[in-house]
């Protein structure tokens, strides 16, 4: 039977920063499911706390903003939702953790999910990797500018 991994987003990316050594973009976090799935072919559901920028759906990933209530809140509903189905919760929270638990839900720390799921540092220095911005010498950005402005104004002519 599938289960439905509803993973304590800020609390995973916390865990992610301490082993990969700087903090990962919400974005990353999405990506380590994308590309690596350590969920296997479960459904995950990405909890964030506060207001994003609405909620999304990635194949089999979802992303859910709390707004006005926490993501600890958030998530103990959702397993309410779901009591009919296999729901384990990924968080490091011992009380979120704990009331999971009483509502029937299966838990796993946010470190032991990376661990057996994702494993070695390296590849979670890949997911920052696939992020870094990449930066422009001042003369390159110039010569951009410069012949942006030269089609512009081509275009106006006409």
């Amino acid at each position: 039977m599938a289960e439905i991994y509803i993973i304590d987003g800020y609390n995973l990316m916390y865990r992610l920063s301490e082993v990969s050594g700087k903090p990962p973009s919400r974005e990353q976090v999405l990506e380590l499911f994308i590309k690596f799935r350590p969920q296997g072919r479960n459904k995950v559901i990405v909890v964030f706390d506060g207001y994003g920028q609405g909620s999304s759906q990635r194949g089999k990933i979802s992303v859910i903003y709390s707004k006005s209530r926490s993501a600890d809140e958030y998530i103990l509903k959702l397993i309410e939702d779901k009591k009919q189905e296999n729901v384990r919760v990924v968080s490091d929270d011992r009380e979120l953790l704990r009331k999971a638990k009483l509502l029937g839900a299966g838990v796993v720390g946010s470190g032991e999910f990376l661990k057996s799921s994702i494993g070695k540092k390296n590849r979670l220095r890949h997911i920052h990797q696939g992020y870094e911005k990449p930066s422009l010498l001042s003369t390159q950005a110039l010569e951009i500018r410069k012949e942006l402005e030269r089609v512009w104004l081509q275009r106006k002519k006409k």
